[in-house]
């Protein structure tokens, strides 16, 4: 999925960097969370 993170002018200030690496950092992590309940699931069901 390509990011689209373009301000007005294509360009970001520091905290906005800062907000869109942390929104990164939690979408990961709960995309990691889900993939292990999904995993810990199939493994119970085996």
């Amino acid at each position: 999925m390509p990011k689209q993170r373009q301000s007005n002018q294509g360009r970001m200030s520091p905290s906005d960097e800062l907000t869109s690496a942390k929104q990164d950092v939690e979408l990961g992590q709960s995309h990691m969370d889900v993939t292990l309940s999904v995993w810990r699931d199939s493994e119970l069901a085996s």
